[in-house]
């Protein structure tokens, strides 16, 4: 559990400089309970933009492993899912297609509440998110777009029976392994995707070289990371949609943006003001990667 109980801290608005440093895990609820409603309404309206499309990729991954709709029919939220996916085609696709378009920018919008929220700093719940899907539009569409087409390619894949394959086919059982191992360190790299989005004015193949570099650098806290989401998912199976549509969206995000920003913060935040402040001259801990920033915002 490094990545919460690393002692780090950064001076924002309303935090006193003499303020004396606080665990990461206590840090971490104390902020969870001081913005609760704030997170809490963020994450309705995120949970309404997305709703469309989590009804499409839930079946279809429901379908990938042979799960029935009718298994779960007594769970509320995939009664909801069936009557978007039962509406007439055009409206169906319509509602699907718009959520797919504004979640990448939606996620834009959430993560930049949180990283505020993890730096101690303010943000407008609602008009800052609109603000930043906007501004990150293009990039958030291209991260959106690249999460829905992995989601449902590696869940094929890692779906797919291998039970009756013949000596023959021993590739597509290798595909299987391959599609699980894409899948876990791109579900890594979205911890880094959004927040460097939001933070830096970077092309967005940086963005994911550096996303992919901080799965490495940051190992342990993602590992933390990714053992408190599925914990806080698998809790809230059981009441998905008073979970789902009140908390968990954003709570799960809140982990990732809060133990990843520190990272960030140490490998690329950091050397940059250092850069700064020794006017150009360039340090010896400089980062391979900070040549690919143009320009660090709003931090």
């Amino acid at each position: 559990m490094a990545g919460f109980f690393r002692n780090f801290s950064r001076a924002g608005k309303g935090v006193a400089k003499d303020a004396p440093d606080k665990k990461r895990f206590i840090l971490f609820f104390e902020i969870l309970w001081r913005k609760l409603w704030q997170i809490i309404g963020i994450n309705i309206l995120y949970f309404i933009i997305v709703l469309p499309l989590m009804a499409y990729v839930f079946v279809f991954i429901m379908q990938s492993v042979g799960i029935e709709a009718s298994d779960l029919s007594g769970n509320t939220l995939f009664m909801i899912f069936g009557y978007i996916l039962n509406l007439p085609p055009f409206f169906m696709w319509l509602l699907v297609g718009l959520s797919a378009v504004l979640y990448g920018p939606a996620t834009c919008g959430l993560t930049y509440i949180l990283r505020n929220y993890t730096r101690q700093e303010h943000a407008w719940t609602f008009s800052d998110f609109f603000d930043r899907a906007k501004k990150n539009f293009k990039q958030g569409l291209l991260a959106g777009i690249i999460d829905i087409v992995l989601v449902l390619s590696c869940s094929m894949y890692m779906a797919m029976d291998t039970s009756a394959l013949s000596g023959g086919q021993w590739y597509l059982l290798a595909f299987k392994y391959i599609a699980l191992i894409v899948f876990v360190i791109y579900f890594i790299m979205r911890f880094y995707i959004y927040t460097l989005i939001v933070t830096f004015d970077m092309e967005f193949k940086a963005i994911l070289k550096n996303s992919w570099i901080f799965v490495i650098l940051g190992f342990f806290r993602n590992l933390c990371s990714v053992v408190f989401i599925v914990l806080s998912i698998a809790t809230s199976v059981g009441y998905m949609l008073a979970f789902f549509g009140l908390f968990t969206l954003a709570f799960c995000r809140y982990i990732a943006v809060f133990n990843g920003y520190p990272v960030i913060e140490q490998y690329m935040l950091q050397p940059i003001r250092r850069k700064e402040e020794e006017e150009g001259r360039i340090t010896m801990i400089e980062p391979v990667f900070s040549d690919d920033v143009k320009s660090d915002k709003d931090n």
